[in-house]
């Protein structure tokens, strides 16, 4: 399964759980988010500026500014600044995979406001038949 399949389910996920992002920006802070080849495929394509992203490791990842933010976060709008072409990691939130899962987690803002929320499991395999 390629990563315009996964965008897809998560989309559906999205819709089927009702998440609505508020953009209150608490997600690109301290974000570690690895980028996957179609990410920088997709980066390139579009003239994205690389200068925030780091290839020094063995996974590219993108740079974190001095205040744990996303080096792509204009943090005074408080807005992606490549949100037409952000990472998967950054389009399929809250939803993350891992090892075959796709797992729904609460957005900081939810884990705020909840006193005990659920972390949710989907097998993809299952979702791709949607």
């Amino acid at each position: 399964m390629n990563y315009e399949e996964i965008e897809k389910i998560t989309s559906k996920l999205k819709k089927d759980d009702g998440f609505e992002c508020e953009e209150c920006g608490k997600c690109c802070y301290s974000p570690k988010n690895e980028l996957n080849y179609f990410d920088i495929e997709r980066f390139e394509e579009n003239n994205v500026d690389l200068s925030g992203v780091d290839f020094d490791k063995f996974i590219p990842t993108i740079i974190e500014k001095e205040d744990g933010s996303c080096y792509y976060l204009d943090r005074k709008k408080k807005l992606c600044t490549i949100h037409l072409y952000k990472p998967s990691i950054c389009r399929n939130y809250p939803f993350f995979t891992y090892d075959g899962w796709i797992q729904r987690k609460p957005c900081l803002k939810e884990q705020e406001t909840q006193e005990f929320y659920s972390i949710e499991l989907y097998w993809v395999d299952k979702c791709y038949n949607w």
